[in-house]
């Protein structure tokens, strides 16, 4: 038996004592709710790693915002000839609009379940799910080849260490960018000095 995520709170209670801004999102099944924001960084994954674009959202669904944070990154240094992304990006209308911006998608279409070595619940019993979308299978066929895989691979090393920041000391979400912006200017300084020793 599959599980489920359960509903979302109603809108009317979202909101915290501290910081009504926010939301109550639950990533996936394995998750809790919890009230948070989802910040995100795109990332040259090629060369110096700098942040090109940042924003923040009171949700962890990734496709939500990906539409600004191309639009961003378009009037600064310009669209990227490839995106990287993980399985949070993965749907047929976001590589269909990746592709119509001039854009060559690389993006997983599974999530790998993390090993846990703290976790002693017996493993679930579902199965999983098996996968039957043409574009899918087109993307899963372009990541199993040689380059596709040496390109995905460079996500992880170049997001990752930006998003390893997991709490803001600020509340609300105009103070929230605010302090994700400051921390990826910060990470920028950092490139740059690393690349200038």
């Amino acid at each position: 038996m599959r599980a489920t995520i359960p509903p979302p709170p109603p809108p009317e209670e979202q909101t915290g004592p501290t910081d009504p801004g926010s939301a109550i999102p639950c990533k996936s099944t394995r998750h809790e709710y919890r009230q948070a924001y989802d910040a995100r960084a795109a990332v040259d994954a090629d060369g110096s790693m700098p942040v090109l674009a940042t924003d923040v959202l009171p949700t962890t669904d990734d496709r939500a915002g990906l539409d600004a944070l191309l639009d961003r990154i378009e009037a600064g240094p310009g669209l990227p000839h490839t995106l990287l992304a993980d399985a949070g990006y993965a749907g047929e209308a976001v590589v269909e609009k990746l592709r119509n911006r001039g854009i060559e998608p690389l993006i997983a279409v599974t999530r790998r379940q993390a090993e846990r070595p703290c976790d002693f619940k017996p493993p679930p019993d579902e199965k999983p799910r098996a996968v039957t979308a043409p574009w899918r299978l087109r993307m899963i066929e372009k990541l199993e080849t040689d380059p596709a895989r040496a390109h995905y691979r460079k996500r992880r090393r170049s997001v990752e260490p930006v998003l390893g920041f997991n709490t803001f000391s600020l509340c609300g979400i105009d103070d929230v960018k605010l302090e994700w912006t400051l921390l990826t200017l910060a990470w920028n300084c950092k490139r740059i000095a690393k690349l200038g020793a």
